[in-house]
């Protein structure tokens, strides 16, 4: 009898564990082909990219337009670029949120710089880091969206902005960021 329960309990912990895990689990990411085949002809708000891009939970509209999310896990701006080369329409905002995999590129400025310039002509913003430590890349976000002429979403301002593991932030601080995010994108479109 006590060899029954014994075995009924390690069914019951593995078909948990199955389950914690699977739940948790993330799923297979957006790679650089599914990501193009989304936006090379979006017209809405088109959110590009990395792991924290991909993973937020957005609306699917946002003003009364599309989001695509076009974000990719481990993304560097020199992955953006290689779709930005490659987009065909003219979506109403393009927002980039890179920087995080940058961080050790010493020609992240100049590598930023160029995929805003190769960007449809459209409403540009971008997003600085919230994460602290990346002054210089924010340093460099800044430059480029004021000579590039492009929003500005300070994301570095938040308050008490937490993570897990140095990049991604727990649940509370995942959603003052895509609200601030999300702010940004409605600031960017006159329609707060």
């Amino acid at each position: 009898m006590r060899w029954l329960l014994l075995i009924a309990l390690l069914v019951a912990s593995n078909v948990a564990t199955f389950y914690v895990t699977k739940k948790n689990a993330r799923p297979k990411g957006h790679s650089v082909e599914s990501v193009l085949a989304e936006v090379r002809t979006a017209t809405g708000i088109v959110m590009m990219g990395d792991s924290l891009v991909e993973d937020a939970k957005f609306p699917p509209a946002l003003c009364g337009l599309r989001i695509v999310n076009a974000g990719i896990g481990g993304a560097k701006s020199s992955t953006l670029l290689a779709i930005a080369d490659k987009m065909q329409a003219t979506p109403a905002l393009i927002v980039v949120s890179v920087g995080v995999n940058d961080a050790e590129d010493a020609a992240f400025t100049a590598k930023y710089s160029l995929l805003l310039d190769t960007l449809p002509r459209t409403r540009i913003a971008v997003a600085t880091m919230a994460q602290p430590g990346f002054e210089n890349i924010n340093k460099a976000i800044k430059t480029a969206a004021n000579e590039n002429g492009a929003h500005l979403i300070d994301l570095g301002s938040l308050k008490d902005f937490k993570t897990r593991d140095g990049i991604h932030p727990v649940y509370s601080s995942y959603a003052e960021w895509r609200e601030r995010l999300l702010d940004g994108v409605r600031h960017a479109l006159n329609c707060e």
